[in-house]
This record gives C-alpha cells, sequence and structure tokens, in this order.
C-alpha cells in the first residue's frame, strides 16, 4: 500500500486535493480506508479524472472487488452501499429491502440493476456506459445521466433519469 499510496497522495496534490485530505491520504495505511475516501471524494476524483483508468487498471485491479470497485471484469453485487464499474465491466448489481445504495458506472461499463421491496438506488452514469434497470415493487431508481445509455426493462416501481 506505502508505494500506491505516496503515488496517488502526489497525483492527488497535482490535481488540487485540500490539506485536510492531503493528510487523510498521507497517514491512510489500509486499504480499506483509502476505498472509503474513495466513496466520499469521488466528486473529486470525477472532475480530476483521478486516478486515471490506466493507473486503475496497472496498480489497483485485484484489489478493489472487495470494496465495491470493478475494473474491466465480470461483477455482482447484491445491497453493497457503493460500488463502481470501469473500463469494461459488465455485471448485475441487486438492491432489495430497504436498501439505499450508489453505484457509479465509468467509461464502457455495462450493468444491469435490479432494485424491488423498498429499496433506493442512485446510478451515476458517464462516458459510454450502459445502464438497464429493473424496478419492481416500490422499489426506487434514480439516474444521474451525465453520458450513456439507460434502458428501462420494467418500471413497476420508480424510475427517474436526470440529464446533466
Amino acid at each position: 500500500m506505502s508505494n500506491i499510496n505516496k503515488q496517488l497522495t502526489k497525483d492527488a496534490t497535482r490535481a488540487g486535493i485540500c490539506a485536510e485530505w492531503h493528510k487523510r491520504m498521507a497517514e491512510t495505511t489500509d486499504f480499506g480506508e483509502f476505498m472509503n475516501m474513495y466513496y466520499k471524494g469521488i466528486d473529486f476524483c470525477i472532475k480530476n479524472k483521478f486516478p486515471t483508468l490506466e493507473y486503475i487498471r496497472k496498480n489497483l485491479k485485484g484489489k478493489t472487488e472487495s470494496y465495491g470497485g470493478f475494473i474491466d471484469e465480470e461483477m455482482r453485487v447484491e445491497s453493497l452501499k457503493y460500488s463502481v464499474a470501469r473500463g469494461t465491466t459488465r455485471g448485475t448489481a441487486v438492491y432489495k429491502n430497504f436498501d439505499v445504495c450508489r453505484i457509479f458506472l465509468f467509461e464502457d461499463s455495462e450493468v444491469e440493476v435490479h432494485v424491488s421491496g423498498n429499496a433506493f438506488v442512485m446510478v451515476d452514469l458517464y462516458d459510454n456506459a450502459k445502464v438497464s434497470i429493473i424496478a419492481t415493487d416500490e422499489g426506487k431508481a434514480t439516474v444521474m445521466q451525465h453520458g450513456g445509455e439507460v434502458n428501462i426493462i420494467n418500471d413497476n416501481g420508480k424510475i427517474k433519469i436526470l440529464k446533466k
């Protein structure tokens, strides 16, 4: 983690990270905490294309999956609070009961989202990513569409698409 940590802290500094987060990044030794920081600061990451997809592929692939980060692979998540699909990831995300979750789709990812019960999922869609949504029962989904393509397969629940 230390080489990754040093490089990411250096790159974040170049991208303009604030002093508080710079200090937190520099002191983080736990990869789970690093991933929590990624999700909490994802707006900064998106705005600054940080870290780059190339960096993620080279240095983080195989380390992020248990924290909901998928890079160029098959994903299957269920009731995971945060998840992200990068590169050419393909898969399924299932949310049910009273789940409240958020999923980010980038580049050329394609994910089918199932939302049921009283669950709520926020989907952030970028680049050429594609999402298909199946909503049943009282399940709700909101898509923040910054790019990509939305396919509504079943809207017995409530689906809202906000074009950004």
